[in-house]
């Protein structure tokens, strides 16, 4: 699993929430830690990493029961502290 020691307001802007890219994101809590959401470029979202990933087979499962792929949980990022 990739984990960094980034905290994700270190990634977003400190005041917008904002990538440095100008796109919005959003932390959504879920069974097992939480979800980092980013603005897609087409209508919707994209899932950028996790936060405070304390259950790797929850959070498989409910990417499962939304239809994303169950390999995010070892391929994106992992960061540490989640502003909530």
């Amino acid at each position: 699993m990739m984990t960094t020691n980034a905290d994700i307001m270190d990634v977003a802007e400190q005041s917008f929430n904002r990538l440095p890219d100008g796109r919005q994101i959003a932390v959504e809590e879920i069974d097992g830690g939480s979800l980092v959401w980013a603005d897609a470029s087409k209508p919707g979202r994209e899932l950028i990493g996790f936060g405070a990933l304390d259950d790797a087979t929850a959070v498989r499962r409910v990417l499962a029961r939304r239809g994303l792929g169950t390999g995010a949980v070892t391929n994106l990022p992992v960061f540490e502290e989640v502003d909530r």
